[in-house]
């Protein structure tokens, strides 16, 4: 049951940051008004102090920490209690393609910019998560 609280308030948490405080430029947004949430995440976004400047670190890298966290914890969840290699390759999954992913930013055949906060965070994430079990 932790595991799923923890994995619920990191989900709304990082959602939360991304459709109250990132650009509506998005493509989220575009999905949001298409499935008639848009109204909703008006609202939302109107609730939100509008004179409160909020780090680049809590806008870009730490809602994509808080859904890597999430992820990690319902892989720990799903695998709990299964020993082996195959049960501790697939808790490790999201924590490997979350890295991998950021460090391929490097390369010209991964999409995106490589970020090391983005990178941090990722690692810190991963930690947290982990060090849960």
């Amino acid at each position: 049951m932790r595991y799923w609280i923890q994995i619920i308030l990191s989900l709304l948490l990082g959602g939360g940051i991304y459709l109250i405080y990132r650009s509506e430029d998005l493509l989220m947004f575009s999905w949001a008004e298409r499935s008639g949430l848009g109204g909703v995440i008006s609202f939302l976004r109107s609730l939100a102090i509008a004179d409160v400047e909020l780090a680049d670190w809590v806008l870009y890298s730490l809602p994509d920490a808080l859904w890597l966290f999430a992820f990690c914890l319902f892989f720990i969840w799903v695998w709990q209690g299964q020993q082996g290699k195959l049960a501790s390759a697939w808790r490790l999954f999201p924590a490997v393609v979350a890295l991998v992913w950021e460090c391929g930013q490097l390369t010209p055949f991964v999409s995106g910019t490589f970020d090391p906060i983005d990178l941090f965070f990722y690692l810190l994430a991963a930690v947290l998560a982990y060090g849960q079990r």
